[in-house]
């Protein structure tokens, strides 16, 4: 296993599995939210055999019918995480994902290489882009987003005898709401370190579907949210995520987001640190929040920067809620700042690579 800390402090080989994904982020005013809102209510009343397609089919109808305010961006954690990682200067960011045949699908790899993505492992499948849709008409008021997967709804695996060398010139996998099976397949060979967040699997599908038991021993770093957390506890019979480190050897840390209540990550050794928004003076106003798509994977992938540098925790927690939030600010998930040749990433990036 190669150590978590201590690495080049200069370079660091990240390679992503993930979903790629065109975000839609439709914003109704008080009537259309209302409208949206029954056509949802609708379908989740029949038996479908594929219910996400019915919902989305359902809100695209609605929202081009009704002339909805909406707009497309690039999205899903492949271009997220991206473009956060990628923005630390020296960084080798490489990604495993599938994308279709459409304009999009060209345009959104074209997007990934002008950041300078590898994407030699970006692989197409006959068909439209993966569509996440967001409703979206201020931060108290949203619905539950609504993934349509087209091309990404089986798992994706380059066919070729060297895709485990390839794996393995990476310093680091990054498990982000992979495939399952791909996942899986993905790390059985994979020597470095590893970067799990199994996100909404754990909701929507049976525990050992998730494949969770198998990819947990090989972890070094895991992310949850507050509500993942609590399936895992259950199905694992867990008093406090902290009891997996006992479990797992090879298990370095626990990241645990909370939403409006903060994050907290603890590392193995017994540092620990959490992050409570009603304590810190610097939180953002809720009205100052243009949405929170996004949000968890600048957490996410600020986060693991930051370990990988042999940061402290608090330095960790505090750098990744300041990413997490400043993603609120902005539209979509994609920074634009974080995208030109010239820009600066975000202060709490240059910290890390600067080695402050």
């Amino acid at each position: 296993m190669r150590p978590l800390t201590g690495q080049d402090s200069e370079r660091t080989n990240y390679v992503i599995i993930a979903d790629c994904a065109i975000d839609w982020i439709i914003r109704p005013n008080d009537k259309q939210y209302s409208i949206l809102s029954s056509a949802l209510l609708k379908e989740e009343l029949q038996v479908h055999k594929d219910m996400n397609d019915k919902k989305a089919k359902a809100i695209i109808r609605t929202v081009q019918n009704l002339s909805i305010s909406h707009k497309r961006h690039f999205g899903g954690p492949i271009f997220n995480i991206s473009q956060y990682l990628q923005a630390a200067r020296g960084q080798k960011v490489s990604v495993v994902s599938v994308i279709g045949t459409n304009k999009e699908s060209e345009d959104y790899k074209n997007a990934l290489e002008n950041i300078g993505v590898d994407t030699r492992c970006l692989l197409r499948r006959e068909g439209t882009m993966p569509v996440c849709l967001y409703v979206y008409k201020d931060s108290e008021h949203q619905l539950p987003r609504v993934w349509r997967g087209n091309v990404s709804g089986e798992p994706y695996l380059p066919q070729s005898p060297f895709y485990n060398e390839f794996l393995n010139s990476h310093d680091v996998l990054v498990l982000a709401v992979a495939n399952p099976k791909t996942a899986v397949v993905s790390i059985k060979n994979f020597v470095n370190t590893i970067a799990y967040n199994p996100g909404p699997y754990l909701k929507f599908f049976p525990f050992e579907q998730t494949r969770f038991t198998e990819i947990i021993p090989k972890t070094h770093i895991l992310s949850a949210n507050k509500e993942e957390t609590e399936v895992i506890k259950i199905n694992l019979g867990l008093k406090q995520m902290t009891e997996l480190f006992q479990r797992y050897e090879g298990l370095e840390y626990i990241i645990t987001t909370l939403g409006k209540d903060g994050s907290e990550i603890h590392k193995k050794d017994g540092q620990s640190y959490r992050y409570d928004p009603k304590e810190d003076n610097k939180s953002i106003n809720q009205k100052a929040i243009v949405d929170d798509v996004g949000a968890g994977d600048a957490y996410f992938a600020t986060a693991l920067h930051y370990i990988m540098r042999g940061m402290n925790v608090s330095d960790i927690v505090m750098a990744a809620t300041r990413a997490a939030q400043q993603s609120l600010l902005h539209p979509s998930a994609v920074d634009i700042r974080l995208l030109k040749e010239d820009a600066s990433p975000f202060p709490s990036i240059i910290k890390v690579g600067n080695g402050h």
